[in-house]
């Protein structure tokens, strides 16, 4: 009995001991790692405000130009969009100067009209104003790369007519639709492709009276026919135009030729250079027949709308 309490009581002591020598060396031990913990604690502070310094070193140094640099192309970006916009955009029709004829009992109105644009068409309302006055108003229209003539005619006013301008207004652009006109150029010399012959401009004598007539054969050689085929007439004395008139033919098909008698009032001058234009608006569907019909010519006072 007495030996087996001698051996409890050791091992229990021993079990006292280690844990005493534990805590102890515990004890000993937190003032250590208080002070590695600190140190560690600092160094991280210390390395986290060096990387705050140099990345903002870094982005004053470099960071911020090309921030600028960004800025700057995409500055250039948008400017090089906005060039590229206008260079896609129409640009204004050449308006010359206005130039009025004495027709009869009233004026006549002419004007020359040139459209740059490549691609561009436009269709606007005119009429022409001079003082208080003003013509009645026409419908027009110009086709890209286009330099043509328009008129008023045998408008009535008491007085003269000086200082006319070309009024426009409700214009409106539009884009050749590339789908449907791959070659524009190639496609317009097609439409305009109306051959012109035996020309002749003088007096005959009608009964009584000598008249102021001009002829000319007209060959339609496009492969388009036409329900009516506007043209201006421009008479020309050394360039300058003393007269302008216009035709309608209807039913204008292709491969036709037709021959052309027009009378002009009788202040119109006797002599000079006939100048030809077609007004035909190509772009129009509604333009082309489908059908043939009996021809017949349209003249003078035939307004072009």
């Amino acid at each position: 009995m007495g030996d087996q309490n001698t051996g409890g009581t050791s091992a229990e002591l021993q079990h006292i001991e280690k844990e005493y020598k534990r805590e102890v060396a515990i004890t000993e031990a937190r003032p250590l790692l208080h002070k590695i913990f600190f140190i560690l604690w600092v160094v991280f502070d210390v390395a986290l405000v060096g990387l705050l310094i140099l990345v903002t070193v870094g982005y004053l140094i470099s960071g911020q130009w090309k921030d600028r640099a960004s800025t700057a192309g995409l500055v250039q970006n948008l400017s090089s969009i906005h060039s590229a916009a206008e260079s896609q955009s129409a640009s204004s029709i050449f308006v010359g100067e206005t130039v009025v004829i004495g027709s009869g009992d009233g004026y006549d109105f002419y004007v020359e009209l040139e459209n740059s644009n490549e691609d561009w068409y436009a269709s606007f309302d005119y009429a022409f104003e001079f003082g208080s006055e003003k013509t009645s108003q026409h419908h027009g229209f110009i086709l890209p790369g286009e330099s043509r003539v328009f008129v008023a005619l045998n408008e009535e006013f008491e007085g003269g007519a000086s200082g006319a301008e070309m009024i426009v207004s409700d214009i409106e652009w539009q884009r050749v639709d590339a789908h449907s006109v791959d070659d524009y150029s190639q496609w317009y010399a097609d439409h305009i492709d109306f051959q012109i012959v035996d020309s002749e401009h003088g007096t005959v004598k009608v009964g009584s009276e000598n008249i102021v007539r001009s002829s000319f054969t007209i060959k339609n050689n496009t492969p388009y026919s036409y329900w009516s085929a506007p043209f201006v007439l421009i008479l020309e004395r050394n360039g300058t135009p003393v007269g302008v008139n216009q035709i309608s033919i209807a039913g204008f098909e292709t491969g036709e030729t037709r021959e052309i008698d027009i009378n002009w009032f009788d202040n119109t001058p006797s002599s000079g250079d006939l100048v030809i234009q077609p007004a035909i608006d190509y772009l129009d569907d509604d333009v082309y027949m489908q059908e043939s019909v009996e021809a017949q010519v349209d003249v003078r006072d035939i307004e072009i709308d």
